[in-house]
């Protein structure tokens, strides 16, 4: 049988596990968003040749 304590244990898990998913997310899109601007700017200066 499932305790209270047990679903309390397993809620804190999964809370932790998902924070841990969205700080991952954040920083792929901090990532990804550095990517792109290197990208613009590296075409803008072989355009600007």
């Amino acid at each position: 049988m499932t305790t209270p304590a047990d679903v309390g244990l397993a809620a804190k898990a999964l809370a932790e596990e998902t924070r841990q998913r969205i700080e991952s997310a954040k920083q792929a899109a901090l990532d990804a968003e550095a990517a792109r601007a290197a990208a613009a700017e590296i075409i803008a200066a072989q355009q600007s040749q």
